[in-house]
Parts: C-alpha cells; sequence; structure tokens
C-alpha cells in the first residue's frame, strides 16, 4: 500500500460505505475525531479494542538552558497488539 490517507478521509470513506451522504459523513467524522482529541488532551485514554489507544503525551521539560518552559502535550497513539501483529 503506498500514499497517505488522513483519518478525515478513512472515515468519510467508511461512513459511505454504510450509504450515507458527503456531507452527514463529514459532520460525523469530524465530531468522532474532535471528541477523540477533546478527551485524549483531558488526559482519559481513548481505546478502541483491537486497534489501539489514543493518550496524551508530555513533551519538552521545564528548565532549558536557564529558561523556565512550559510543558507542553500532544496527541499520541499507541496501535494495540492485534494492529501491531497485521502491521508486522
Amino acid at each position: 500500500m503506498t500514499g497517505n490517507i488522513d483519518g478525515m478521509e478513512l472515515v468519510v470513506g467508511v461512513l459511505n460505505a454504510a450509504g450515507l451522504t458527503k456531507a452527514f459523513s463529514r459532520k460525523v467524522a469530524k465530531e468522532i475525531l474532535d471528541q477523540i482529541r477533546t478527551e485524549a488532551m483531558a488526559g482519559q485514554r481513548v481505546i478502541f479494542r483491537g486497534f489501539g489507544t489514543f493518550h496524551r503525551l508530555h513533551s519538552g521539560g521545564f528548565h532549558r538552558q536557564g529558561k523556565d518552559l512550559r510543558r507542553t502535550a500532544r496527541l499520541a497513539f499507541k496501535p494495540g497488539r492485534a494492529a501491531r501483529v497485521e502491521l508486522a
């Protein structure tokens, strides 16, 4: 498999296959992805059994070269066991 597909395209493709309109599919896909981001960045683990987990990952540090830096956070994904096996 070559090329890239973003999450929105993936979800919209699935919803379109279910016979939903493109506009409704986009709205549902956006809401799903927004909810994953919101919950994960609030510190909740968003788990899709057999697929993987979205979670908040801290990066950076508090001190660097004598300057105080704020800790930053980003959204991270850890594939589940079944997904790792299929990717191997």
